[in-house]
């Protein structure tokens, strides 16, 4: 078993009839003995609850607070809480005791969201006689006593679920999406089909570019950029469509195709709410007399959800332009406009014989626009009229309509035709009322956004009118998979007596960013024909915008570290999105801007002068939000100085080519060390102590000099401070050095005593007769054989300006040279 993958899953109840009252549990597996906690929401004296397991029965009467149950046998355990008065079962929940030791199951996936032929891994708890179910909704995939890790091959795009059962009980539960490989520039209709399409970006008026989506799949010239883009798909409705002030980020997800709406010449719907634009004009040519919008188009589900509204006349065989926003989807051309029309008759009771009575309703529904009026049976005291009905519908001649009816206990309908004229329709109550559900979404309103992986919940309040209602269901229903389900889209909600309601609600985590329409569909068994529609509501644009900002992890250096040579910062970022860039901030300010590679650590290389430096990474992600995140903000420390120390070899030997021994170099003899700067030619006997021109006569402005050439003038432990007071060397030393003998080299401690020193010499042969700054500078010090240093016992050690590594020739190294002496 992979234990460092064991996550606790939250247990999915399965309630008989939805109320009030529900059964909530911390988890769904426990051990023998181990308390289970049993929550119980508006407990109440009137209630009771059964607790069933393999070996026996538990009853608790007067249910008044939750409970505290402990398990004394293995195996499946079942909850059931009813009405004591009516013996009513209000909920059910289920949980399974393991015999021996605290268990939690697991299954998981490696991602949530995966492309067409992308194989999905899964890792799970090995239990034995276990089986893994894979459902897509239509087909289940079985595996019996898997190994973990499994992977499998969706066959198909959509929502997935994995369960790990074992004996007809689910351990754990997990869900991914698979999504169709998208192209950088997806143009294509409802159903996911391509519209060959040519594209033509513009600079104002100028063109900078004419290209087809394939072509702009392995380009990225225009990601991250503005432009006036001009569309000409292949469609019968659209001629083009050009857009100003296109912002586009790395994609572009466009929908149009045509459709065949009935009592339109010509109809196609636009869907440009996934793209970020000011303006755009879409141009065709005309068949019909007038254009139509319905701006509540449901793109995905080819339908008008609110009221078609005239935006033009047109005429026929003319180019026509209008302009839309992102939330103009649908347009329809008519040859004919909607007229009020007259539809009138007679309504009967069941024998077909005796009219029906005044107030009797009457719903008169054209199929083909879904307009309707409502009336009823209203006819003057003479009884030639009793029963009549009469009302005008807007709709258009032709067009398919029907005349519903009812009272009570009976309902009707008869199906027409539009007449050019009168429309005589009659009607027959003559079938037995029966049951309709009345949905209302109560949660969340339309144009509702959340975060992806944040949980909410979709409400829904299911009204039963006319009739009762028995074996009742309640489905969620999204348009596009941005959320998973928690649990089943279908509720069963029991019976429901008429007038009576209940809720239903279903929990949601957002998944990836994207836009849904969310329906509700409520029915019973005991429903037959739909009278008022009411058993069907919709909620439009619930968004997911990725919220989570990326996440940023520094690694080195340290905070408070102190760095030496070239300073290595390492770090990575990560967003489930991806990143979009991170900037590295040096001292509050930008210093560069950079893509790394997501979970590799990036490391950013500097070459600095000495000093106290803050450094941060800040990041935006993918999303469409651009979420930013910045690191803490460490600090390093670059000293003015920088110090070695070490062993220098106890025995060197030089041979001759015949392996003849010609000198012996031991661990007694008296050494120099030397320190320059990488690359620098020095002329070992033309050396001179600082501050000394080359007739040993004193230099004293040579240590300020120094400083300022190695940037060190602005440290409290410069080469002047350091080593002199008032321009005068505080400690001089005679050396020996290439056979010469050089007198007030100026020294100091290399740390914090008198055992090791470091001293300066200059270069003379590098121009004028004393030094200004420009010539080569070399560091020196003699062995002292295993003597005690700041750092412990070794026979060297020295101080040395950071900045000598870059000093002329930027190598970014120092070179040690060994002389004895």
């Amino acid at each position: 078993m992979h234990g460092r993958y064991i996550l606790l899953l939250s247990l999915i109840l399965s309630c008989i009839q939805a109320s009030a009252q529900t059964i909530s549990l911390d988890k769904q597996y426990f051990a023998i003995n181990e308390p289970v906690n049993i929550n119980i929401t508006d407990p109440n004296q009137e209630y009771s609850l059964s607790i069933i397991s393999p070996m026996n029965v538990y009853k608790y009467l007067g249910i008044s607070s939750s409970l505290i149950y402990i398990p004394q046998s293995g195996g499946n355990h079942s909850i059931e809480l009813y009405n004591t008065t009516s013996s009513e079962i209000l909920n059910v929940a289920e949980f399974y005791v393991t015999d021996s030791g605290s268990f939690q199951a697991f299954i998981q996936t490696d991602k949530k969201i995966y492309e067409e032929n992308e194989q999905v891994k899964l890792e799970f708890s090995e239990l034995d006689n276990s089986t893994i179910r894979i459902t897509d909704g239509s087909k289940n995939f079985f595996f019996e006593n898997p190994k973990s890790p499994l992977s499998f091959s969706p066959k198909k795009p959509g929502s997935y679920i994995v369960t790990l059962e074992k004996n007809m009980t689910v351990f754990s539960n997990a869900s991914f999406n698979v999504e169709k490989i998208r192209k950088k520039f997806n143009i294509g209709d409802s159903k996911g089909n391509e519209i060959t399409s040519s594209l033509k970006f513009y600079d104002r008026s100028r063109l900078l570019a004419s290209k087809t989506p394939e072509q702009l799949d392995s380009e990225s010239f225009y990601e991250n950029k503005t432009f006036d883009l001009e569309l000409f798909p292949t469609t019968k409705g659209v001629k083009k469509i050009r857009f100003r002030n296109l912002k586009i980020k790395d994609r572009i997800d466009l929908g149009i195709e045509d459709l065949n709406l009935t009592n339109f010449v010509k109809s196609y719907a636009i869907d440009p709410t996934k793209i970020n634009f000011t303006d755009a004009v879409v141009t065709g040519i005309a068949q019909g007399k007038a254009l139509y919008k319905c701006k509540d188009w449901n793109f995905s589900m080819q339908s008008c959800i609110g009221d078609w509204v005239k935006l033009m006349d047109i005429i026929p065989g003319r180019e026509y332009s209008f302009n839309i926003t992102n939330s103009d989807p649908g347009f329809g051309e008519s040859g004919e406009l909607p007229e009020p029309h007259t539809v009138r008759g007679f309504i009967y009771m069941a024998d077909n014989i005796t009219r029906a009575e005044n107030g009797i309703f009457v719903k008169i529904v054209d199929n083909n626009l879904s307009t309707y009026v409502i009336t009823q049976v209203f006819a003057p005291p003479i009884p030639q009229f009793k029963g009549a009905y009469s009302a005008n519908l807007y709709g258009i001649t032709g067009d398919s309509i029907t005349v519903k009816t009812w009272n009570d206990t009976h309902y009707g309908f008869t199906d027409s035709i539009l007449a050019s004229t009168n429309t005589e329709v009659n009607a027959t109550l003559r079938f037995p009322i029966a049951s309709e559900s009345n949905v209302s979404i109560l949660y969340p309103p339309n144009n509702s956004i959340f975060g992806t992986n944040s949980l909410f919940n979709i409400t829904a309040k299911i009204q039963i009118i006319r009739n009762n209602g028995t074996n009742c269901y309640a489905t969620l229903n999204l348009t596009n998979s941005i959320a998973t389900i928690s649990g089943s889209a279908t509720l069963y909600l029991g019976n429901i007596t008429v007038n009576s309601s209940v809720i239903s609600m279903w929990n949601l985590t957002g998944i990836t960013e994207g836009k849904s329409n969310i329906t509700v569909n409520a029915s019973c068994q005991s429903d037959t024909y739909i009278l008022d529609n009411l058993n069907r509501d919709m909620r439009i644009n619930l968004t997911i915008f990725d919220l989570t900002k990326p996440e940023i992890t520094l690694f080195s250096p340290y905070n408070g570290t102190e760095a030496t040579n070239i300073v290595r910062l390492n770090f990575n970022a990560s967003d489930n999105t991806g990143i979009n860039n991170c900037s590295f901030y040096l001292n509050s300010a930008v210093n560069q801007t950079f893509i790394p590679l997501m979970y590799s650590i990036y490391t950013i290389n500097l070459t600095l002068p000495a000093g106290t430096y803050t450094w941060k990474i800040g990041c935006f992600d993918n999303s469409s939000q651009l979420n930013y995140n910045e690191s803490e903000t460490r600090t390093f420390i670059l000293p003015s100085w920088h110090f070695y120390y070490g062993n220098l070899s106890s025995r060197v030997s030089l041979g001759s080519s015949q392996n003849a021994t010609e000198y012996t170099w031991n661990n007694q003899q008296a050494t120099n060390l030397y320190v320059v700067e990488t690359g620098t030619l020095v002329s070992w006997a033309s050396l001179q102590a600082l501050g000394e021109n080359i007739s040993n006569m004193t230099s004293r402005d040579d240590f300020y000099e120094a400083d300022v050439n190695l940037s060190m003038t602005a440290f409290s432990d410069s080469i002047n401070r350091s080593y002199t007071i008032n321009n005068v060397p505080i400690i001089n030393m005679t050396l020996t050095v290439y056979n010469k003998v050089l007198r007030n080299i100026p020294i100091i401690n290399s740390t914090n005593n008198s055992n090791f020193f470091t001293g300066i010499l200059w270069d003379t042969t590098d121009g004028i007769p004393e030094y200004n700054g420009s010539q080569d500078i070399i560091f020196v010090s003699k062995k002292n054989i295993s003597a005690f240093g700041k750092y412990g016992f070794y026979d060297y050690e020295l101080r040395i300006p950071a900045t000598l590594k870059n000093h002329k020739l930027g190598a970014g190294t120092v070179s040690f040279y060994v002389e004895i002496v």
